[in-house]
């Protein structure tokens, strides 16, 4: 569509959208394109979750348009993945460490996350889909991300492959890093339990976290409990050990 001009007496709304490698901004007045934006994902960034680059693309855009959001006391963003909606609502500490990063960064924009039908967002789509110069530096490219977790690098190894050979795990990677369905009951019964946290999961080094801790494959159970036992901490120092990292 052609570019219509800025008004600033009209209300400012920015639609995004990412793919699995790039992502698209286009800013909106009365529902008219003022500008573009697009850009492809870094090596690293290509590595995230799907909830992690609709994060990423939020970002892009609020610092894209950062003359037009802001300060704006009423900035919608469209987003067409509707667990963002959650993710936004929840305190800061729920979410995954490195989307914690990405958060912190859209905080001050305040922005409303609005869930709306890919098939309406078809400008943001079409922009993720034909993207810029990765070099750009409007998304931070490389989020350190430190996690306190009382472990040996090698039993951190042992669980790596643990997670590689878990059927279980396996499923929950994919839904990770492709989405997940809008739907609790098109899952399988096997990582349904894991539903209500969705958007608190994340992968990091080929674990899978929630939040900082670890979510332990099956045959690693039995293991890392002993590990704990094996401290003498006692009852409550046990438990609180395993409610801080697993």
């Amino acid at each position: 569509p052609v570019l219509r001009y800025y008004n600033p007496k009209e209300e400012v709304k920015i639609s995004v959208d990412s793919s699995k490698h790039s992502m698209g901004a286009v800013l909106l007045q009365n529902d008219q394109p003022v500008a573009y934006a697009s850009k492809a994902f870094s090596p690293a960034q290509m590595r995230y979750s799907q909830l992690e680059k609709e994060a990423c693309a939020v970002l892009f855009g609020c610092k894209k348009f950062h003359p037009y959001a802001w300060g704006n006391p009423k900035l919608i963003i469209e987003s067409d993945h509707k667990p963002l909606e959650a993710i936004f609502k929840k305190p800061l500490n729920n979410a995954p460490a490195r989307l914690q990063r990405i958060l912190f960064e859209v905080m001050p924009y305040n922005p409303v996350i609005v869930y709306k039908k890919g098939s309406e967002l078809y400008i943001a789509d079409t922009l993720s889909r034909d993207c810029a110069n990765p070099e750009e530096k409007d998304v931070p490219q490389d989020i350190v991300v430190h996690v306190n977790i009382p472990f040996s690098k090698t039993r951190l190894e042992e669980m790596k492959n643990a997670v590689n050979e878990d059927f279980v795990m396996g499923q929950l990677k994919n839904y990770i890093s492709d989405g997940w369905p809008t739907n609790k009951t098109s899952l399988p019964e096997t990582v349904r339990n894991y539903y209500s946290f969705r958007e608190e999961l994340a992968i990091y080094e080929g674990i899978i976290v929630k939040g900082g801790q670890i979510v332990v494959p099956e045959r690693m159970i039995p293991l890392i409990l002993r590990e704990i036992h094996r401290g003498h901490r006692g009852t409550e120092g046990c438990l609180k050990l395993t409610r801080e990292h697993l």
